[in-house]
């Protein structure tokens, strides 16, 4: 996949900061949450969650909140029988600095997986390498000694911004995920940077239908972990003599899919049609507040 700056303009790419355009808007805090509320109908959901840690490429920024990626998760996940809880903790503008700061509010969530989306806003405002990874590194330390899965969603930046630059960002990402033994997304914007028919007219920030395949990209590193760990539970169960693990079961009632080979075909991706998924908005709404809150 060519690098991000091919369908982006030269100028002004620092300012714009992936949505971040003022205090209020970096932090991204809703102007009316109510945060008992939400902490309520959050704490009565005890499904794992999955935390989608983030700028605004993760809040979806320019489209409705139900074209952002961990809504689309959520439906997929549902979709499929998978009974996991998908937290929407992006924030326009956020750099990993702002991540590190609020990573409290995120294992507050206990949370068995947290994909980490972010360092693009550190790229493109050319903040020293070393401070990126040095807070990559701590989120993920924080994270990892809380018990919490790891997901390193990678980035590039333009190649305005200098050939040494632009690779020793791209090779953060992977250097990071070699040493603390987690799993890749190798581009979080495989197939859609650069791809004007899948992006806002800013060139950095997809549309709905990017969105789609933004989803895609973190369905195919994040399925197989989830599958690995339902294989492992049953494994458990079996050998403390209680028997067979039971199958996963969606709210809905459904039984999960095989995902591996040998176990079934996994289903295809859809979106839309006849699932309902007012409640999978309704309820990340709710943990999106509570987590602005706690970001306060």
């Amino acid at each position: 996949m060519s690098l991000l700056l091919r369908a982006l303009p030269l100028l002004g790419i620092a300012g714009l900061a992936l949505g971040g355009c003022g205090p209020g808007s970096e932090r991204g805090l809703p102007e009316a949450a109510q945060p008992s509320r939400a902490r309520a109908a959050a704490d009565q959901d005890r499904r794992p969650v999955i935390v989608a840690l983030g700028d605004s490429l993760t809040a979806g920024a320019g489209v409705g909140a139900e074209q952002s990626y961990p809504v689309l998760l959520q439906e997929e996940l549902e979709r499929r029988g998978l009974d996991y809880r998908v937290v929407n903790a992006g924030i326009s503008g956020d750099t990993t600095a702002g991540g590190l700061a609020r990573i409290g509010s995120v294992l507050r969530l206990d949370p068995e997986w947290v994909i980490v989306e972010l360092g693009a806003n550190d790229g493109l405002r050319g903040l020293p390498i070393e401070n990126t990874r040095a807070n990559l590194a701590a989120i993920i330390e924080r994270l990892q000694q809380a018990g919490a899965g790891v997901i390193l969603a990678g980035m590039r930046i333009p190649p305005n911004y200098g050939p040494e630059y632009t690779r020793q960002f791209a090779a953060l990402y992977p250097e990071l995920a070699r040493r603390f033994e987690i799993p890749q997304i190798e581009f979080f914007l495989d197939q859609v940077a650069a791809r004007s028919e899948l992006n806002l007219g800013d060139g950095i920030h997809p549309n709905a239908a990017g969105y789609r395949v933004v989803t895609r990209t973190v369905l195919d590193v994040l399925l197989p972990l989830l599958d690995d760990a339902a294989g492992n539970a049953q494994d458990r169960e079996s050998k403390t003599g209680r028997g067979q693990a039971p199958p996963l079961h969606s709210a809905q009632g459904g039984v999960t899919e095989d995902l591996n080979a040998g176990r079934g075909q996994a289903p295809p991706l859809q979106f839309g049609g006849d699932h309902d998924a007012g409640p999978v908005r309704a309820g990340i709404q709710a943990d999106r507040e509570a987590v602005a809150h706690d970001a306060r």
